[in-house]
């Protein structure tokens, strides 16, 4: 997904509303980001099992993520900046690999 005309993609996008301690807040992160200290871009490597597998499942828990942000100031994350890349440095964690 493009951003803008000069902040490159949105490498990651999350919209919906999150309940935490009985209070429902709306989520809305489009972080992205491509130059500099602006970048937002992780590399990860997840370890296969040794077999060959035709498929594999790719699992996403975004409460990992949620969990770890200050939702009264991280919950709308527009644009790239400091925020944006503070995100992208957790987004990680909340993948994992079944195969």
């Amino acid at each position: 997904m493009y951003w803008a005309w000069n902040s490159g993609y949105i490498n990651f996008k999350l919209e919906g509303d999150f309940t935490k301690g009985g209070n429902t807040y709306p989520i809305e992160l489009h972080i992205g980001g491509y130059n500099g200290i602006q970048a937002t871009a992780q590399r990860m490597i997840i370890p296969l099992k040794s077999k060959l597998n035709d498929s594999l499942t790719i699992n996403v828990e975004p409460t990992l993520l949620l969990n770890k942000l200050n939702i009264n100031t991280q919950n709308s994350i527009m644009i790239p900046g400091v925020k944006a890349v503070e995100i992208s440095k957790l987004l990680p964690t909340i993948f994992s690999i079944s195969d």
